[in-house]
């Protein structure tokens, strides 16, 4: 996520989007709308800029970066 302007933020967002259980986390377009209906920008512009994949690949690393505290509510 070395491209990604604020990763915390982003992973962030991720995260409230799985706990949530609304989707597969496999499934983008889902992911996406969910993002985009939950204020959840600096996700949904990964999504569109095709980072994507670097979260599925990369998640176990990336949530080292947050705390519960920064998940936020969807």
């Amino acid at each position: 996520m070395n491209d990604i302007e604020n990763p915390k933020k982003v992973i962030a967002q991720y995260e409230a989007v799985r706990r949530s259980g609304l989707t597969n986390m496999f499934d983008k377009n889902a992911v996406q709308r969910i993002a985009f209906d939950s204020d959840f920008y600096d996700l949904v512009n990964l999504i569109t800029d095709g980072g994507y994949a670097e979260i599925l690949t990369g998640y176990s690393e990336l949530m080292k970066l947050i705390d519960e505290d920064d998940i936020p509510e969807i």
